[in-house]
């Protein structure tokens, strides 16, 4: 599975799955057709991923990390990060500055045996993005895909959390929402400034609170935004500068999960 940040230049999230493992355990009969179907689409998405990275350290639009809990078999806070640790092993070939104090990873593997969450990793990313992308009526199809954590009694009642960091036109950006039966919970946009993360709006329920320094643009439209909704969007209806931004950013994100496809 490929995350493209922004016309295929922002960093790259390779899924391996176990396909190895899953074709050898097939049946004979299927054994050498799925094989091949396999290997002939992991050539071709490695190709093309080698592609994009050539371009990752030329943009200012990076992934960071992303975080979340109570979705689908997730219950526990779970968080997928790019940021580089200190060891030197494939310094040269997958790491590079972001910011002068910000070292990321331009690939990283998510691996595990079958029916360890994988997937549903990839899932949630999917439909936070898709929900910010998401249109009224496309909002009102969201619950059968945000399903949270069934097998305990206490988080089939509370939402289910999604965050996102990433860097946009050199500021760290720290966005989320928490999302529960057709409603947002909670929504917060913090930014840097100064070296500092400071908050730009939160909200909790229809409580929404703004910092009128460096989030101008959302004053005034407290009122129009609906249960369903994030305020996010409403700002950039009204045309907001930082929120068209980050909404825009969004949109050019693309999850590709090429061998689910191939081994279904």
């Amino acid at each position: 599975m490929f995350c493209k940040c922004n016309y295929c230049v922002g960093n790259v999230l390779l899924r391996c799955l176990s396909v190895v493992e899953e074709t050898e355990t097939s049946k004979a009969t299927n054994n050498t057709q799925i094989k091949n179907h396999n290997y002939k689409l992991f050539s071709h998405i490695w190709r093309y991923y080698y592609k994009i990275r050539e371009k990752i350290t030329k943009t200012n639009k990076m992934l960071i990390e992303f975080s979340v809990s109570n979705f689908r078999s997730i219950k526990d806070l779970q968080t997928l990060s790019f940021l580089a640790t200190a060891m030197n092993e494939h310094e040269k070939t997958n790491v590079f500055d972001a910011t002068d104090k910000i070292r990321l990873l331009k690939s990283t593997c998510i691996y595990g045996a079958n029916g360890s969450g994988k997937s549903n990793l990839v899932k949630a990313m999917w439909a936070m993005i898709s929900y910010v992308k998401a249109t009224f009526e496309d909002r009102r199809k969201f619950d059968e895909h945000i399903q949270p954590f069934k097998l305990n009694t206490s988080t089939r009642k509370e939402g289910s959390f999604f965050q996102i960091v990433f860097i946009l036109e050199g500021r760290t950006y720290r966005y989320g929402f928490v999302y529960l039966k057709g409603k947002i919970m909670s929504e917060w946009l913090f930014g840097t400034a100064n070296k500092n993360e400071v908050e730009y709006f939160t909200r909790e329920n229809k409580n929404i609170y703004i910092n009128k320094e460096r989030f101008k643009e959302g004053i005034g439209l407290e009122s129009k935004t609906r249960e369903d909704n994030l305020f996010l969007n409403v700002v950039y209806e009204f045309n907001g500068k930082i929120a068209e931004t980050i909404c825009i950013y969004f949109t050019k994100i693309f999850i590709v999960q090429g061998f689910d496809m191939a081994t279904k």
